[in-house]
């Protein structure tokens, strides 16, 4: 369950770096006429990319915290709520503001919340590919 686990962290890691680096910058290319469009394409497109792995690494991370393992594998598994909270707390209304077109503030918020989400995402795959080590 620890290598599944890493490996859907490592999935969300490749994604959210993939993001962060290249897809939100071109947010501010998009011309104010079709960024709507461009916006729902993007939310439908990272929905299939991300709905798998945070199912995956949900229910691992669940598994995990009510399992018999070791105190320090329930605090990695629970290292996943940080990327969770953030999502749910500043980057969904942030995406949901940014649907009805651009906004520099909802996008400011979008990609500070990103940034933090991306290091909970790095320092949680880390952490779940050392236990899986130390479990092997």
């Amino acid at each position: 369950m620890l290598w599944l686990h890493a490996l859907a962290s490592w999935w969300l890691v490749g994604v959210g770096v993939t993001v962060t680096l290249v897809h939100y910058p071109t947010f501010r290319d998009v011309s104010t006429d079709t960024f709507v469009t461009f916006h729902k394409r993007h939310a439908t497109g990272m929905t299939m990319v991300v709905a798998l792995p945070w199912v995956t690494q949900g229910l691992s991370a669940a598994w995990l915290l009510l399992g018999g393992y070791q105190p320090i594998v329930k605090v990695i598994a629970a290292l996943s709520v940080v990327a969770v909270l953030l999502t749910v707390a500043v980057i969904v209304p942030a995406h949901s503001r940014l649907a009805h077109g651009f906004s520099d503030e909802a996008f400011s918020r979008l990609r500070a919340a990103d940034r933090m989400r991306l290091i909970a995402f790095v320092a949680h795959a880390l952490a779940a590919t050392l236990a899986a080590y130390s479990y092997t």
